[in-house]
């Protein structure tokens, strides 16, 4: 132990602070063990085997000796064991009468993290997801509990006096001597989500707040979402987050692992883009209207005809419907829900359940083709082929007379795409490669995406011929106002791929995190890659022999080479943290310092790019953008916030006001008037983009 350690022990066994606990817990009515009185740390665990006869391999003994010693990361590959570990540590603690809270970022790995808790421990697990539940799912001693950050932060700020009356109502934090919310070890799966805006974070920062803060573990495949000079940063921030040393993270590359599902070689293919891919549409996905207006007002040749003849097709429809129902207003028009492209379909599928039955085919066609040009802005990389490919998929192309402009171009020009073609042929050679035992992932993006594809394979003659496919995404978020996937089916889908019944499982990211699938020998990314963990978790699904991991798309600055490098930074930073100094309060200090360091060197570079982007827009290199768009771009980009209003025309007169708040510096406010409320807005947009310019210098 260091000095603060033994220095904290001293102050915790003191007779003034045991009389201080000891009063009270005796005030609440629990009789519980104090944190220090559990000594894990001295517990001796020469090997551990589960009640299911699973044994720690030297590398889990080796992380299983290190996280008892201190609050600690263990970094792992991708189906290495990570929860094994955890379950051996929550067995210590329990068998010395502690509770364990084990968090996972998801609800379909509440239940899969629960039942191997069970399985391998034989300990009896709570399991809290949902906010609906309340305190009353939390409201008890069980001595494992797993959770959700979001309930379970729910169910602290929403516990009612009847349930737990020692909980203030208006209080987020309960009090600390409640046994019903007092833990000794806290376990956060894939603890990389710190790193962002998650819920994670404002757990960790609960359980920091504590006088007598529980044992932390945080466990993942990779540490940060960075790239470049950003990982160090981004993994001391991450450090400072969980409120442990950088020399308490522990790291193994697996090699004694014996079995050949671990010891996998890797093909990897990268095709190239669709020569579509990045011509379709320029920005990002709250930019969507007003940029493709102005293709389509002023940039037809660039854009293509399928993409023009899908909006023109969508006003049309628009204005088929105001003539049977005079309070229609185009979702893509109304300022409140014009940035909001969910809304679209959803107001669309609200109507369409609200009005008559001769009214309700026209909001039924609105809404599949809002959700059509939604997924054609939001994929930008093979957005039109899909967009077409959904608009079948419900349907909408075979005998619709609003639509048979559409169906007779897209027949024209369907060849010319290949995205859908390069799968079909992906999966017919992996098939020629592995026959029945092919247990391929094929990773999207989008959740609507994942229903596109498997009714691709379902109807094509040549695939459904060999294959059988289902889809996976979260659970918590609808794919659509009608397309959605509910806890049960998700678990079958895992089984059904699991057991073979399926060969093809469709997914998005929550397949790349803590879900076991152990059988997969194929992963495909349909979409590009935007982070290190999503490439090192994915890649790592494929986890059979001479498996397969194949690239469709590439992000030009996110190319495979450079997420390897990455990953091979992220092992060299680790190596480094280790070697600080492991006196903790002289680590602590420097870790303060650099998360200061890091939060302003992210913030400048961030900064820089928002203005860099301002200028280009100025230099005529972003012809396709408003200035709306624009100014929403950076705003993104700086993770700033922005109030926009519009107050009512008078005279035909419109005034928008637009307030700009940065992190760190003075609020920005202009004003500017309009004969349109879309037009006063763009006018205050180009205002504030000009004093952006200004204010940079």
């Amino acid at each position: 132990m260091s000095l603060l350690q033994h220095k904290i022990k001293e102050i915790l066994n003191s007779s003034n602070f045991t009389k201080m606990i000891g009063q009270s817990i005796q005030n609440v009515g629990f009789s519980t063990k104090n944190t220090t009185d559990l000594a894990i740390s001295d517990t001796v665990v020469g090997e551990w085997t589960s009640k299911r006869g699973n044994k720690l391999r030297p590398y889990q003994l080796n992380a299983l000796e290190f996280a008892k010693q201190r609050s600690s990361i263990i970094v792992l590959p991708t189906g290495s064991g990570k929860t094994l570990i955890a379950a051996a540590l929550t067995e210590l603690y329990v068998n010395q009468n502690g509770r364990v809270l084990f968090l996972v970022p998801t609800q379909l790995l509440v239940q899969q993290q629960s039942e191997v808790l069970r399985h391998e421990t034989g300990l009896f697990v709570q399991e809290v997801m949902g906010g609906k539940k309340r305190a009353s799912s939390m409201c008890t001693t069980a001595s494992v509990v797993v959770s959700t950050p979001d309930a379970f932060m729910n169910l602290l700020r929403y516990s009612s006096t009847a349930m737990c009356p020692y909980i203030p109502v208006d209080s987020i934090l309960p009090s600390v001597s409640d046994r019903r919310f007092h833990f000794d070890l806290v376990i956060f799966d894939e603890v990389h989500h710190m790193i962002k805006k998650h819920p994670y974070t404002r757990v960790a920062n609960h359980f920091n707040s504590l006088t007598d803060p529980p044992h932390r573990v945080g466990l993942t495949a990779s540490l940060s979402y960075a790239m470049g000079e950003g990982i160090a940063p981004s993994i001391i921030n991450l450090c400072v987050a969980l409120n442990v040393g950088a020399d308490c993270i522990f790291s193994d590359e697996c090699k004694d692992l014996d079995d050949t599902e671990h010891n996998s070689s890797h093909q990897t293919i990268v095709y190239e883009n669709d020569k579509f891919a990045s011509s379709l549409l320029i920005g990002m996905p709250h930019d969507a209207l007003q940029s493709f207006r102005y293709h389509i007002e002023y940039l037809r040749p660039p854009i293509h005809p399928l993409s023009v003849c899908l909006m023109e097709t969508i006003q049309s429809v628009e204005e088929e419907t105001r003539l049977v129902d005079g309070t229609f207003m185009s979702p893509m028009e109304n300022i409140e829900t014009m940035d909001k492209m969910q809304e679209w379909g959803n107001y669309a599928q609200k109507k369409c359940l609200s009005v008559g039955k001769n009214i309700a085919p026209y909001y039924h066609t609105l809404h599949h083709l809002y959700e059509a040009v939604r997924l054609l802005i939001v994929s930008q990389q093979t957005g039109l082929e899909l967009s077409i490919h959904y608009l079948i998929m419900m349907g909408l192309l075979e005998g619709s007379n609003e639509l048979n402009k559409l169906s007779k171009l897209w027949y024209t020009h369907k060849d010319q795409f290949s995205k859908l073609k390069n799968l079909k042929q992906i999966l017919l050679d992996q098939f020629q490669i592995y026959g029945r035992d092919l247990r391929c992932i094929v990773f999207v993006q989008q959740r609507v995406v994942t229903h596109i594809l498997h009714h691709f394979l379902m109807s094509d003659p040549d695939l459904k011929a060999v294959l059988k496919s289902k889809y996976l995404y979260a659970t918590s978020t609808a794919a659509t106002a009608t397309l959605s996937l509910s806890k049960t089916q998700a678990r079958l889908h895992v089984h059904q791929f699991s057991t073979a019944s399926i060969q093809v499982l469709f997914s998005t990211n929550v397949a790349e995190e803590g879900i076991d699938i152990p059988a997969a020998n194929c992963v495909v990314r349909f979409d590009a890659m935007q982070t290190p963990v999503s490439f090192i978790q994915s890649r790592g699904r494929a986890r059979q022999a001479n498996s397969s991991f194949i690239v469709m798309n590439e992000s030009k600055s996110k190319t495979v080479p450079d997420l390897v490098n990455a990953e091979s930074n992220q092992k060299s930073i680790i190596d480094e943290f280790s070697r600080i100094d492991h006196n903790l309060e002289k680590v602590r200090q420097a870790l303060n310092v650099k998360s200061t360091n890091a939060k302003l060197y992210s913030t400048n570079v961030k900064k820089q790019q928002g203005y860099s982007y301002i200028l280009q827009f100025f230099s005529g290199a972003l012809p396709s953008q408003s200035e709306l768009a624009v100014l929403n771009s950076y705003v993104q980009k700086v993770e700033a916030k922005i109030d926009q209003t519009v107050s009512d025309g008078i005279y035909g007169v419109f005034t928008a006001k637009i307030k700009l708040l940065e992190v760190g510096s003075e609020a920005l406010e202009v004003m500017a008037t309009g004969s349109s409320k879309k037009l006063a807005l763009q006018n205050a947009a180009l205002e504030m983009l000009k004093l952006l310019v200004l204010w940079s210098y």
